[in-house]
């Protein structure tokens, strides 16, 4: 069993924290041959809710025609072929127009949602995305 724990987790009253994202337990399912990720009952709680998180966004395409992306705690370091961190770190950003959005640190707001199957290995995704603060 692998217990995660984030080091760069953002903690105030309106957003939801990546310390509280973090709070999944990884089993080995040995019959599928996977990792299987159980959630904490606060992180099942934010299951299709609206949520507020403060991250960075890594582009999933090149160049602005990019309309998927990822939203992780960390900036992006240099390297756009380097994922940002494990699974519990990163927030799928699926068809959405950011390509003005600088790559600095923002605040989304849009519907979190866990991914129970993902065959990428993700586990969140927020739709109905809206920059906080524009």
């Amino acid at each position: 069993m692998i217990t995660s724990n984030l080091m760069y987790a953002q903690n105030t009253e309106d957003l939801t924290s990546w310390d509280l994202l973090a709070k999944v337990t990884w089993v080995v399912d040995y019959e599928k041959g996977i990792y299987d990720a159980s959630f904490d009952p606060e992180i099942e709680k934010l299951d299709e809710q609206d949520v507020t998180v403060k991250g960075y966004l890594f582009p999933l395409g090149f160049g602005p025609q990019s309309s998927e992306f990822l939203l992780t705690p960390y900036p992006v370091n240099g390297c756009f072929y380097c994922v940002p961190g494990s699974a519990e770190t990163m927030i799928y950003l699926p068809e959405v127009d950011l390509r003005d959005v600088p790559y600095t640190e923002v605040s989304i707001k849009g519907t979190f949602n866990i991914i129970r199957d993902s065959p990428y290995g993700l586990i969140y995704e927020m739709e109905n995305i809206r920059l906080e603060g524009s």
